[in-house]
């Protein structure tokens, strides 16, 4: 491993399944992990025999190693009738739809509302969603929004396969549990976001100028420590 792990918190996945073998061939639990360096090196390791609770960062160091740049990147298919992407996209950039932003089709005031009482619902039922964020909205035709992704939907007080997406969770120590607390964090986190980006794209449509999503406004990937206040920076 040619960076260093300190705490489990350092890793940016961790996972548990049943896919471990036994020392007599048995089905055992199995805890995997990755990491990614300043570099942006991704790295990954597995123990078999032990869930996410007992994994430590001296089994982390032993068995995270770096991961090849072909497990990462397929090879082109050779039977397809495909075009190589360039290298250079610098003039490429996603488009949005500004039609949607004329009339108030997208309103703040009524995502808010309708996540709220989304996760009012999932609560009631004992549920949290666990992973609020912008990626897991979708709009309706009608401007309606859909909380979508609930592979992290869990009863309160149950431990997490993972925590969150980082820039939009509590401290990961927090964010492995199930619970309310991590929905309302990033429902915070929301509005703020909200504000920047729909004064963008209402401000592009007015002038007749594309808007881009600049990679300064995706959420931040760094692990940050923060409060549960609903400051716009969030913590991984």
């Amino acid at each position: 491993m040619s960076f260093e792990i300190t705490k489990i918190s350092d890793l940016c996945s961790i996972c548990q399944d049943d896919r471990g073998t036994g020392a007599n061939g048995e089905r055992v639990p199995r805890t995997a992990f990755a990491a990614i360096d300043a570099e942006e090196n991704a790295y990954f390791g597995e123990k078999s025999g032990i869930s996410i609770r007992e994994l430590t960062v001296e089994m982390v160091q032993e068995h995270l190693r770096p991961l090849p740049d072909e497990e990462i990147y397929p090879l082109l298919p050779q039977d397809e009738n495909l075009t190589v992407a360039p290298y250079d996209i610098t003039n490429f950039h996603v488009k949005t739809r500004p039609d949607l932003f004329k009339g108030g089709a997208i309103d703040k005031d009524r995502i808010l509302s309708g996540l709220s009482a989304a996760l009012d619902h999932l609560h009631a039922l004992g549920l949290a969603h666990n992973d609020v964020n912008p990626a897991n909205v979708m709009l309706a035709h009608g401007g309606e929004p859909v909380l979508i992704d609930f592979g992290s939907c869990e009863p309160f007080g149950e431990r997490l396969l993972s925590a969150g997406t980082p820039g939009w969770c509590r401290a990961r120590e927090q964010a492995f549990a199930s619970d309310k607390a991590n929905d309302e964090y990033g429902l915070g986190l929301m509005g703020p976001w909200l504000d920047g980006v729909v004064e963008e794209v209402e401000g592009s449509v007015e002038t007749g100028v594309d808007w881009r999503l600049e990679l300064e406004d995706v959420p931040p990937l760094e692990v940050k420590e923060c409060g549960g206040g609903g400051g716009w920076a969030g913590c991984g």
